[in-house]
């Protein structure tokens, strides 16, 4: 079996709970910076959560994103620990750090910085004591030499960048995606604040409002957002930071959002690829992976992704699929639901149809 990777397939296809059908269609057409100023515009914090401790405070928010099924710790992603639930008046055995520095901000520009780093929902994940320390306005990136390893969080020094600079790097590579995600949600949402006077701060960050991440940086994130797809664990933290920020991370619900901002797509319109083609459903080069959305004007929907195997056997809505590949058009506008079987996997994925 394999339930991690069909999991997160299954997450990366799901419709976005945070933003709001019409926000994603006023995107369509737009590239490079006004793209990303509209994904900053529509996905900006409507409400910051204030209070730490209490009912509703973060740590008690966190408990539905953050928790393990035993629902009495949390998991600290960072440093592969569990860290005891307390009452919800006092602190856990733990701190809140933030994936984004306050001191990356130039403070002239954006004051509130601290504010929002520490209350953002989807910058902050619980983890033990000591670990912003360890941080120490590092960037998350590849560690070449370790300062110290004591077999979870990675800190030391990378040289991806042609210089060496400080850095950490999450435990395990199963949470690179995860940290990018955050990163690319970070310097969009807060981008046009994002101007470092740290000197190797730069190697990370451009001086532009757009593209904010300079192309080395970008080039990592992209490869770890890639490898490794949205889970089951950020798409609850999608739906649950939703409901309480009134906003979402986009790049969560629709990955092919940083190829139009930075990677294969940059430069193009949103929305805009070319649409496939049934005449040849065995032409690889004809042959697009599945994705979240399609509109009726998509000529097909290929039954294929490199987390499924060939053979998998496909039903949508409950009917059998002959094909490998289904028409939009004739499944008709609106959420979909196809599964799929295969020898020793299972799994299930939601589409949805537009104009």
């Amino acid at each position: 079996m394999r339930p991690l990777a069909i999991l997160s397939l299954a997450v990366a296809l799901c419709v976005p709970q945070g933003v709001a059908s019409s926000d994603r269609e006023a995107w369509k057409g737009l590239a490079a910076g006004a793209l990303a100023q509209a994904v900053a515009r529509d996905c900006a914090v409507q409400r910051l959560v204030r209070s730490e401790l209490g009912s509703g405070g973060l740590w008690d928010i966190l408990r539905l994103t953050e928790g393990d099924a035993s629902a009495q710790t949390y998991t600290d992603i960072l440093n592969t620990v569990r860290i005891p639930y307390a009452d919800l008046n006092d602190t856990p055995a733990g701190e809140l750090v933030s994936v984004a520095d306050p001191d990356w901000w130039d403070r002239g520009l954006f004051p509130e910085a601290t504010d929002y780093c520490s209350r953002d929902l989807y910058l902050l994940l619980p983890a033990a004591r000591g670990t912003s320390a360890r941080l120490e306005g590092r960037f998350p990136a590849q560690v070449d030499t370790r300062d110290s390893y004591d077999g979870a969080l990675l800190t030391g020094s990378g040289s991806l960048f042609g210089s060496s600079c400080r850095v950490w790097q999450p435990p395990v590579p199963s949470l690179n995606g995860d940290v990018a995600r955050m990163m690319f949600y970070a310097v969009t949402v807060y981008g046009h604040d994002f101007r470092t006077a740290w000197d190797r701060g730069k190697l990370f960050v451009a001086e532009e409002s757009y593209p904010v991440i300079s192309p080395a940086y970008a080039a990592l994130l992209l490869a770890w957002h890639r490898a490794d797809p949205p889970d089951a664990r950020e798409l609850r933290r999608n739906e649950v930071f939703a409901s309480v920020q009134g906003n979402e991370n986009p790049f969560v619900s629709d990955p092919q959002l940083a190829e139009y901002l930075w990677g294969t797509l940059k430069g193009q319109a949103y929305g805009a690829q070319t649409p496939d083609d049934p005449s040849d459903p065995d032409d690889s080069e004809d042959n697009t992976p599945l994705r979240g959305r399609y509109t009726l004007a998509d000529k097909r929907i290929s039954l294929s992704h490199p987390s499924i195997p060939e053979d998998a056997q496909w039903t949508v809505d409950d009917q059998r699929v002959t094909e490998r590949f289904l028409v939009p058009a004739e499944l008709g506008e609106g959420r979909h639901e196809l599964r799929y079987t295969a020898p020793g996997t299972v799994g299930k994925l939601i589409i949805e149809i537009s104009r």
